[in-house]
């Protein structure tokens, strides 16, 4: 596959990927593996290699930083979380379209919860950008800070330098749950554009986990939404991390009546 800008320039080809352009998404083995087996079959059929990085580092921002730090020939590069997959192949045209020329930082519209302010933010489970772009902001590190989520000191900073943010709004949400700016929400399974899903939480919520398979198994062309044995693995692996977390919650309220 190859892209060309809107004024049908060719400029990027398959033989750039893993060089100069790298697409990539993050997870860890608390993912059940369905996820990125799906995930994976989309950008097959759209034949776009993604790079589906295993990571021991617990913290997404960190990873990311890791990673660019052990690829410095990266020229353009794309993010996705796990559970996020792009609904169509033109997409990845549209996103080089704004990133090409090295001003703008393309994302998904994302607002953290748990900060006090209001700031929609291109998020980095869609987000697009260059190396030209990266580096005038000063190379800022992906991980949280006092003022921003994973990711969004790049939208600080490119809104305080003058540089174009191109953010997707959701135009479906299977089921709202944050509030996204002034008026409008996102939540599990939210579609952005009608060119990128994004189901939120696969970890360890198994409605998001079904949103997921069946929005992959729709656009590989798969009649039923459901496999029944991939859903059933999937709802262990829920089920068991959640167990997990839960055992460990308590260990730590237990540790905490202890120590008084």
């Amino acid at each position: 596959m190859s892209f060309t800008n809107a004024q049908g320039h060719n400029f990027l080809s398959k033989d750039d990927y893993g060089s100069s352009v790298h697409i990539v998404s993050f997870y860890q083995q608390n993912i059940a593996r369905v996820l990125v087996d799906y995930q994976k079959k989309v950008f097959d059929k759209f034949e776009v290699p993604l790079n589906q990085v295993l990571t021991e580092i617990h913290d997404h921002g960190a990873a990311i930083d890791d990673y660019l730090s052990a690829k410095p020939g990266w020229q353009f590069l794309i993010l996705f979380d796990i559970d996020c997959i792009p609904l169509h192949a033109s997409f990845l045209a549209q996103i080089f379209n704004y990133i090409a020329q090295g001003d703008t930082l393309f994302g998904v519209a994302q607002q953290a919860q748990h900060y006090p302010h209001r700031h929609v933010y291109a998020g980095p489970a869609c987000m697009g950008l260059s190396r030209q772009l990266y580096e005038s902001l000063g190379c800022p590190s992906f991980t949280a800070t006092s003022r921003g989520d994973v990711g969004e000191e790049l939208t600080y900073l490119a809104e305080e330098n003058g540089y174009q943010v191109k953010l997707l709004w959701p135009t479906s949400v299977y089921e709202p749950k944050w509030p996204l700016g002034s008026d409008r929400v996102f939540g599990i399974g939210t579609t952005y554009d009608n060119v990128v899903f994004h189901s939120f939480q696969a970890r360890n919520n198994l409605k998001s986990v079904m949103l997921f398979i069946r929005t992959c198994r729709r656009v590989l062309g798969q009649s039923r939404p459901y496999c029944v044995r991939t859903l059933g693995y999937a709802a262990w692996f829920v089920l068991n991390n959640t167990a997990v977390r839960l055992v460990r919650s308590l260990g730590r309220k237990i540790k905490l009546l202890a120590a008084r």
